[in-house]
């Protein structure tokens, strides 16, 4: 058996799986998996639409991420929104025009 195929089905098992659980509205693949492009993502809609629970309820879309050159940065730039959402970072210090801040050049 050939290693993509198989990494491919494990892939495609593993989002079923997550998709049943979460319920979720779409999938996003992302990382090393995109560079096998629409065949990929053709190979897991179509094993979502046929495995999932809910599959003649609803139809779950399959993208490729669009992240860009630079996806480590994209993804560590959502680290504060995330932070800030679950309650993490104080929001009175957002934009306060009291609190001090430094860029890179010295004081702003």
């Amino acid at each position: 058996m050939d290693v993509r195929w198989r990494s491919g089905r494990a892939l495609r098992t593993a989002a079923v799986n997550v998709i049943n659980t979460l319920e979720l509205d779409a999938v996003v693949l992302t990382g090393d998996v995109v560079y096998r492009g629409e065949i990929l993502r053709a190979s897991v809609e179509r094993f979502i639409a046929e495995n999932m629970i809910n599959r003649r309820l609803m139809h779950l879309p399959v993208y490729l991420s669009t992240l860009g050159e630079l996806p480590e940065l994209m993804a560590a730039s959502g680290i504060g929104a995330e932070k800030f959402f679950q309650g993490q970072v104080k929001p009175e210090l957002l934009g306060n025009p009291h609190v001090k801040r430094y860029s890179k050049a010295g004081k702003e």
